[in-house]
């Protein structure tokens, strides 16, 4: 399975202050979410979503559609 890049920035803006989200992860549980990309001045986060998670491996559609 291809690794998902961390660090690369999404097409979506962070609701709190308008900065770019990207790709994180957690060094605990090794999940990947979404961070504000003005971390630590922004702490905002999400989920990372699937088809994100698809398309950051390099998919260019999801399975089944």
């Amino acid at each position: 399975m291809a690794k998902i890049p961390e660090g690369k920035t999404v097409k979506k803006a962070c609701p709190e202050c308008g900065g770019d989200l990207v790709i994180r992860q957690n060094r605990t549980t090794q999940q990947h979410f979404l961070g504000c990309i003005n971390y630590p001045r922004c702490q905002y986060t999400e989920p990372l979503p699937e088809d994100v998670k698809m398309r950051a491996m390099g998919a260019k559609r999801l399975p089944g559609f």
